[in-house]
C-alpha cells in the first residue's frame, strides 16, 4: 500500500487552490493610479501584490467599506483581478520564527498562513468504511499591524475582517475538496496581537517575532480514502435499486428507471377539484367576481384580493333668493370622496367653488376634486334673483 498523504502537505494543496479570481465591477484612473471595485476584498491591504489582467500591481491603498482597491499604474479598461495568496508554513512556533528571521522585512513575511503542528490523526479501523482518518488540527491567519498606534478596533478593520474573509474562503476549498468528507467541527477565534492567551487578559506572551494579528482557526474533518492510497484500484459494493422489481447494478455501472412515478392526487378542500396524475400537473386559474360585478382569473393557490365597492356621494347646497354665497360646508367621513359631476337648478347663472378658503373658480377646472376629512367647500353664484341650489356628486 502506498503511503498517506501527509496532512502538512494536503493543507499546502488546498492553500494553493484558493481562487481569489473575480472580475472587476468598475474602474477608474488619475493617469497615476487605478481606482478599481471588487465585490470582495479578501485580505488586501496596502503593498500586496495584485495581479489585474495577467500584469502584477502594488496595492497603493485600500478602501475595506466600499470595496475599492487603489493600485500603482494606470490601467485601461481592467477586466479580472487575483489578489495573491499568502504564503504558507508550518511546523512549531520555534521554526516558524526560524522562518521568518530569514526574509528580509515584516511586510515580506506577511500576510501567511500558518499550520501548527500538532496535528491530531485518528484512523478509522473498519476496512469497509470509506473514512480514512478524522483530522484536528489548528491553523492561524496572520498579517502585521503597526504596533505604535493601533486601536482594537484598527485590527479588525485591517487584519481581523481581511483575514477571516481568507479564512472563509479556505474552509470552502477544503469543503469542495474530493478528498474530505464530513467537516465534524469548526471554531474561529479572533486574536488581536497573536500570542498566548490569559483569561481576563487576552493576548499575553507573543508567539510570533512578528507583530501579527488574525483569525484562528480550530478544525476537524473527515479525510477519505483514496484509489492512490491503494496498489490495486477499489472496487465499490455494487448498488441495490427497486424498480417494479430488485436490480443490481455493479460499481460504475448505470441505470435507467422503466417503472413510471406513482399517481398522486390533486384537489382541494371539498373535492370540486379532484385529479388524479402521474405526470406534470398544471393547476388552472381560478374565477371569481369582482364587488363591481366584473370577471377576474387569477393563478390557483393564490389569495383573492378584491377591490373595494364604491358607493354614491353628494354634496348639495342651497341659495336663498337675493343670496349669491352659500355657507361653507366641512367635509366629514360620510361626504369625503371624489367628486366628478356638478349639477344645478338652471337659473343661478355660473357657479364656482370655493375649496379651503381659495378663490372661486369653475368645477370644470377642479374635475376630478377629491375632498378628504376637514375641506371646507363654498359656492357663488351670478345670478340670486330667486332661491336655488347646485349638487356635486361622485363615489367613494
Amino acid at each position: 500500500m502506498a503511503q498517506r498523504q501527509q496532512i502538512v502537505d494536503f493543507i499546502e494543496e488546498i492553500v494553493d487552490a484558493i481562487n481569489l479570481t473575480q472580475t472587476i465591477l468598475s474602474h477608474s484612473d488619475d493617469g497615476t493610479n487605478t481606482t478599481i471595485e471588487v465585490a470582495n476584498m479578501y485580505h488586501a491591504r496596502t503593498g500586496l501584490i495584485i495581479e489585474i489582467d495577467l500584469i502584477d500591481y502594488t496595492i497603493f491603498s485600500v478602501d475595506q467599506t466600499t470595496n475599492k482597491i487603489v493600485v500603482v499604474g494606470a490601467i485601461a479598461d481592467p477586466i479580472t483581478a487575483i489578489l495573491s495568496i499568502p504564503t504558507y508554513r508550518h511546523g512549531t512556533p520555534r521554526a516558524a520564527n526560524q522562518e521568518l528571521s530569514l526574509d528580509s522585512g515584516t511586510l515580506e513575511s506577511t500576510p501567511f498562513i500558518y499550520l501548527f503542528e500538532r496535528i491530531v490523526e485518528n484512523f478509522d479501523t473498519d476496512e469497509e468504511s470509506v473514512i480514512d482518518r478524522n483530522v484536528s488540527l489548528t491553523i492561524v491567519f496572520q498579517d502585521d499591524y503597526d504596533p505604535t498606534d493601533w486601536t482594537t478596533d484598527d485590527h479588525y478593520t485591517n487584519v481581523i475582517i481581511p483575514q477571516r474573509r481568507l479564512l472563509d474562503v479556505f474552509v470552502q476549498t477544503l469543503e469542495q475538496s474530493p478528498k474530505v468528507g464530513l467537516l465534524n467541527s469548526k471554531d474561529v477565534t479572533n486574536q488581536v496581537k497573536f500570542g498566548v492567551f490569559t483569561t481576563n487578559k487576552g493576548s499575553t506572551d507573543s508567539i510570533f517575532n512578528e507583530k501579527v494579528s488574525g483569525p484562528q482557526l480550530d478544525i476537524n474533518f473527515q479525510m477519505l480514502h483514496s484509489e492512490d492510497l491503494c496498489d490495486t484500484p477499489v472496487t465499490c459494493r455494487p448498488a441495490t435499486i427497486t424498480d417494479g422489481g430488485i436490480v443490481i447494478v455493479p460499481s460504475g455501472g448505470k441505470y435507467t428507471c422503466i417503472g413510471g412515478g406513482a399517481s398522486v392526487r390533486v384537489s382541494n378542500s371539498n373535492d370540486s377539484y379532484d385529479v388524479t396524475t402521474g405526470v406534470d400537473l398544471e393547476l388552472p386559474n381560478i374565477q371569481f367576481t369582482q364587488t363591481d360585478g366584473s370577471p377576474t382569473s387569477v393563478p390557483s393557490m393564490e389569495n383573492l384580493v378584491c377591490n373595494p365597492s364604491a358607493t354614491d356621494i353628494e354634496l348639495k347646497f342651497n341659495w336663498e333668493a337675493s343670496a349669491d354665497t352659500t355657507h361653507t360646508e366641512i367635509i366629514d367621513a360620510f361626504s369625503a370622496g371624489i367628486y366628478t359631476s356638478i349639477a344645478d337648478d338652471g337659473s343661478s347663472g355660473t357657479i364656482t367653488l370655493s375649496i379651503n378658503g381659495g378663490g372661486f373658480v369653475l368645477f370644470a377646472s377642479l374635475n376630478p376634486l377629491t375632498l378628504v376629512a376637514t375641506d371646507t367647500v363654498a359656492a357663488f353664484r351670478t345670478d340670486d334673483t330667486s332661491a336655488g341650489s347646485t349638487t356635486l356628486t361622485g363615489t367613494f
